[in-house]
């Protein structure tokens, strides 16, 4: 399923244009993340960000961790967080 993932997700990357490294593991996503931008020696980890909820309060979110934990500078993508949290979708033309 890993395989089929990472094929899936680099055709539609290329179709789309998008330069992008693809690469499906499992496990906490945060821990995940931080391992894959420190073994890449990435200099910028881009994050999306999502209404928070009870349950970002007190376990705390991917995000949060990333932030704390991370070596390179982080950028978070919070766009649509308004129209996710007030129940509309963001659509994109």
């Amino acid at each position: 399923m890993i395989g089929e993932a990472e094929e899936r997700l680099s055709t539609l990357c290329k179709n789309l244009g998008i330069p992008a490294f693809v690469h499906v593991r499992s496990g906490s996503a945060s821990r995940t993340l931080l391992k894959i931008a420190e073994e890449r020696e990435a200099d910028l980890i881009v994050v999306a960000a999502h209404a928070s909820d009870i349950f970002d309060h007190i376990f705390g979110s991917t995000v949060d961790h990333i932030v704390r934990h991370a070596r390179s500078s982080v950028l978070i993508d919070r766009i649509g967080v308004s129209h996710i949290a007030s129940g509309q979708r963001n659509e994109k033309n």
